[in-house]
């Protein structure tokens, strides 16, 4: 799931169930108003900017597949704690 995605095709969603294989890049980058994600099982990275400036992003749900988050993937998320 790559290239602002979600954010094209629903910039103002609030709550988000991810449907992809096994990578995550630049997918979310920008949904500011984006408070909920759940990653499914079979996800194994999420790459740098993925997240990006999720300013409202507070809960994330990860699979027990996931192997490795780069550096970044949720730089400018202020909401996350």
């Amino acid at each position: 799931m790559n290239a602002n995605a979600v954010k094209r095709s629903n910039p103002h969603a609030t709550i988000c169930k991810i449907e992809t294989k096994k990578e995550i890049y630049d997918a979310f980058n920008g949904c500011e108003k984006l408070k909920s994600v759940e990653i499914p099982e079979g996800v194994e990275s999420i790459y740098g900017d993925a997240f990006r400036a999720c300013k409202s992003l507070e809960t994330i749900s990860f699979p027990s597949t996931l192997k490795l988050i780069y550096k970044k993937a949720f730089n400018s998320c202020s909401a996350l704690t």
